[in-house]
């Protein structure tokens, strides 16, 4: 055995390491690169001028917060339709809490017919999602 291998015995897990490095390999499988998706130089210059001219959250900013937008979000999920990708009417500015504590279960809603698409737009008061506490 090599030095510094490890052995796995049955009921044992390997280390983190290896199975994140596992699912990488079978997401990457499945979806392609970023770059086979759609999200290669083309998309990284059309993202840093969306946020150049929309900096901030705009669903934080509907909520009365200020938060610096941290990613451009298709409104309509394109599942790799390139004419949907690039549709840029259709982009909105998103921090990284909304669009994973907001839009990304709005979107699987959608994805099963239970949403629609202007919920999907997160340019409107959510007072649910921005309730205070204490």
């Amino acid at each position: 055995m090599a030095r510094g291998a490890r052995l796995f015995r049955p009921g044992h897990m390997p280390p983190r390491s290896a199975v994140v490095q596992v699912k990488q390999a079978v997401d990457l499988e499945r979806r392609g690169t970023s770059a086979s998706r759609g999200y290669g130089h083309r998309w990284q210059k059309a993202r840093t001028g969306y946020l150049l001219k929309h900096p901030l959250c705009i669903c934080c900013l509907a909520n009365g917060r200020v938060t610096p937008a941290q990613m451009v979000d298709h409104v309509v999920p394109h599942e790799g339709d390139m004419t949907i990708f690039w549709r840029s009417e259709d982009w909105q500015a998103l921090c990284n809490d909304c669009n994973q504590r907001i839009k990304q279960p709005i979107e699987l809603r959608f994805k099963a017919g239970r949403a629609t698409v202007a919920e999907l737009r997160l340019d409107r008061r959510m007072s649910w999602a921005f309730a205070t506490t204490g």
